[in-house]
């Protein structure tokens, strides 16, 4: 798998990591357009999916992720490639490797969110990445150095609009 790039919080210390987690994560597009979780709370959107449990692959934690935010069976067409996040999360020093999955979205069968994730407000929004990028760089620009929306508007840019062709 490709490792796109580094996002990487201003001050850390790339050599210090404290927890190493591996985090899985769905592309689908339908008509130009690119199926995201909004944070109603946050008002900001990125891909669904999330960390590895035991016993998982990334492609089997893609489909449950998709299956848990946004309530699709999915199935998984290619590979896309990675990002690799180190931040500071709650006093720990974070490497978060994101793995992206272009997939394939079938049948609607019930979201299963997480408390936190109620919290968040989250729903599933199919939205022109562009209009995405806009609304994550608003958020952006409240909260200072975010690395998950940045990564999240690389692969947005990158993958989705600019280098379509040749990931898909």
């Amino acid at each position: 798998m490709i490792i796109f790039k580094d996002f990487v919080e201003k001050g850390f210390d790339k050599s210090v990591v404290d927890i190493k987690r591996i985090a899985a994560r769905a592309v689908i597009v339908e008509d130009g357009k690119v199926l995201m979780i909004h944070s109603t709370k946050y008002n900001d959107y990125t891909f669904p999916g999330g960390g590895l449990e035991d016993g998982e692959t990334p492609e089997s934690t893609c489909i449950r992720e998709a299956k848990e935010e946004i309530g699709y069976r999915v199935s998984i067409i290619k590979e896309l490639g990675s990002v690799v996040e180190y931040k500071n999360l709650n006093g720990a020093r974070l490497r978060n490797h994101n793995m992206y999955f272009y997939c394939k979205k079938h049948e609607f069968c019930g979201t299963n969110l997480l408390d936190y994730e109620k919290d968040l407000g989250f729903e599933t929004i199919l939205i022109d990445p562009r209009d995405a990028i806009n609304i994550n760089n608003k958020r952006i620009k409240i909260t200072g150095d975010n690395t998950y929306l940045n990564q999240t508007n690389y692969i947005l840019e990158k993958v989705v609009l600019n280098l379509w062709e040749n990931f898909l």
